[in-house]
């Protein structure tokens, strides 16, 4: 998603951006879960070689490799996805950071890259085995594809869209023009190489799952202003999967899950730069469909990694792939840029406090790939060196990024997203902001202004939608009389001065949620906060919860000794202690509880 003023993209939108998100150059992260869960991930990063991710680059350049290839998935025909991956979060770690550390691994790592492209002469360079082969193959007719091979290689485009992200993200974040020669390189390959495919094959091909190379393209040409590389990424539009949404139809049910999120992303990006409605229906209609009817409590989707009917759930050991949500928030982003509704940040934050920061182990950094919903369940987290499942290339980035939408911008105004101790520069503005907050432990956030001159300028400020029980604003001590309901933005215009501060309460509330399909299941959450019912897997007897009409915090009460943490009074045949979700890292637990 551009940021305002982009200067490296000579392909502006064509839309009108209404709340661009503020570069996570500008932010930094200060104590809290999300700086805590990002260290651990740097510690992972940083201890990951570049020349083992770079093994089967150097192999199929005919280069002697510098380093062992890596176990997992990155020993299969899925070789090389993870780099990408790694390219993708060492970029945004840097960004988020500035660690010399970080960005002298990332020019090594492209330094070599480029030494491969170079060698193999065409443009092209991959580190999946037999890769050249394939497109021989293809573009001589031969297509044999399902959703997860493609003339028997392992979803190729899957993994060649890691690349094209990855170096795409390092020119973006970093600056690195050798990463800018090499994916335009590459894209100009693409462009020859499959030029007299007919439509008709085109669509064959992308049968077999794509990733987002649609978005990977749009980028590329924003990047580039080459009207071919334009039409390279049209060419990933999956017919098939795009056209029923385009028309509002929901056909997702029995499709795999994240092969289908990352096509809706690139359709955004298609409606930023080239302001087609057809687009603009695809990433809305989608969206809806998938928060209103296929969501979980966490924010998560699918089961087995498929949708399923609209508005009928199932919990099991498989629940929610972590890639999912990964790609739901990107989305989620593009229409918080287009239309600045609460909607979609009540989402975003439900998705990132109760997926994707619960998918990590935070005295490890180590990720899972699905996170289980099912009763008496228990998070699987990867290893450091021999996992490399999708997820975990997802996991790298997941967790380096966190400051990427807690402010958005435009020309006079500023969106206060979510409330996550930081810092912003404002740079448009010569602004520092610091937010200081304990949320989701304290019910209060507060933004402490510094800055040279006196400017007239709309701080927007989040009301959530559980905030039901009780929100105010302070402006310098002054109570601001507020108008708004939960789940719109407060804006406040004024004349902004040095000194200025922003207090911000908001009362958390218990409440439940019924999983979609089953009315007596249900999740219980603190404001956005999802409770985890703290299991012993030896005990084998599910506890029942027997509501009262008194209200939940009748039979649910608070642990003074362990913030946001509760016990329950009406278990049957025991009561059982709730924890947020996120917290919740090691042994079993329930979610969903039969409640009656």
């Amino acid at each position: 998603i551009p940021v305002m003023d982009e200067t490296r993209m000579s392909i502006q939108p064509q839309i009108e951006i209404k709340a661009y998100p503020v570069s996570i150059t500008q932010v930094r992260l200060l104590n809290g879960p999300f700086k805590s869960a990002m260290e651990a991930d740097k510690k992972w990063l940083l201890s990951l070689q570049p020349d083992r991710f770079l093994h089967r680059f150097h192999e199929n350049a005919g280069l002697p490799s510098k380093g062992e290839l890596y176990e997992g998935w990155e020993n299969s025909t899925q070789s090389g996805f993870c780099f990408g991956h790694y390219l993708s979060a060492m970029s945004m770690l840097y960004a988020a950071t500035g660690d010399t550390e970080v960005l002298a691994k990332i020019k090594y790592s492209v330094d070599e890259l480029r030494k491969c492209q170079e060698v193999r002469g065409t443009g092209y360079v991959d580190a999946i085995p037999g890769g050249e082969q394939l497109w021989n193959d293809v573009v001589k007719g031969k297509i044999e594809a399902n959703t997860g091979w493609l003339n028997g290689i392992w979803v190729p485009w899957y993994n060649l869209h890691k690349l094209w992200a990855g170096l795409v993200d390092t020119y973006l974040y970093t600056g690195n023009d050798k990463a800018k020669e090499i994916v335009v390189e590459l894209t100009d390959w693409a462009c020859d190489k499959f030029k007299n495919l007919t439509d008709e094959q085109w669509q064959q091909m992308i049968f077999c799952e794509t990733g987002g190379m649609n978005d990977a393209l749009y980028n590329v040409y924003a990047i580039s202003g080459n009207p071919a590389h334009l039409a390279l990424a049209e060419k990933f539009y999956h017919k098939l999967v795009l056209d029923p949404l385009s028309q509002q139809k929901d056909q997702l049910a029995g499709l795999h899950a994240n092969t289908q999120i990352p096509k809706i992303v690139g359709a955004a990006r298609a409606y930023e730069l080239g302001a087609k409605e057809k687009d603009h229906t695809i990433a809305t209609f989608f969206w809806e469909t998938v928060r209103n009817n296929r969501s979980y409590c966490i924010g998560g989707n699918s089961d087995h990694e498929h949708f399923e009917e609209p508005g009928k759930m199932s919990l099991s050991d498989k629940t929610t792939e972590t890639c999912n949500t990964y790609n739901m928030l990107k989305l989620t982003r593009h229409l918080f840029a287009w239309n600045p509704d609460a909607r979609y940040m009540d989402f975003y934050e439900r998705a990132l406090y109760n997926h994707i920061l619960a998918s990590q182990n935070p005295e490890t950094g180590m990720v899972v790939y699905y996170l289980p919903l099912a009763y008496d369940s228990f998070k699987d987290f990867s290893t450091p060196e021999h996992s490399f499942w999708c997820c975990v290339g997802t996991g790298f980035e997941n967790h380096v990024k966190y400051a990427e939408s807690i402010y958005s911008e435009n020309k006079n105004d500023l969106y206060v997203n979510l409330f996550i101790a930081s810092e912003l520069n404002w740079e448009h503005h010569g602004m520092k902001i610091v937010q200081q907050t304990e949320f989701p432990d304290s019910d209060n956030t507060q933004l402490l202004i510094t800055c040279t001159k006196q400017e007239e300028l709309t701080f927007h400020i989040r009301y959530p939608e559980w905030a039901t029980v009780g929100y105010q604003i302070k402006v310098n001590n002054e109570l601001q009389q507020l108008t708004e309901k939960p789940g719109s933005y407060v804006s406040i215009k004024r004349i902004w001065k040095n000194g200025d501060k922003i207090e911000v309460t908001m009362i958390k509330n218990l409440h439940k949620e019924k999983l979609l399909g089953d009315e007596h299941k249900a999740a219980f959450l603190n404001g956005p906060i999802v409770l985890a019912g703290d299991r012993n897997p030896q005990d084998k007897k599910i506890v029942f919860l027997e509501e009262t009409n008194q209200g939940i915090d009748s039979w649910m009460k608070p642990i003074e000794s362990d913030k946001g943490a509760f016990e329950t009074k009406s278990g049957f045949p025991a009561n059982i202690n709730l924890v947020p979700f996120y917290k919740k890292y090691k042994g079993y637990y329930a979610i969903y509880f039969d409640c009656y």
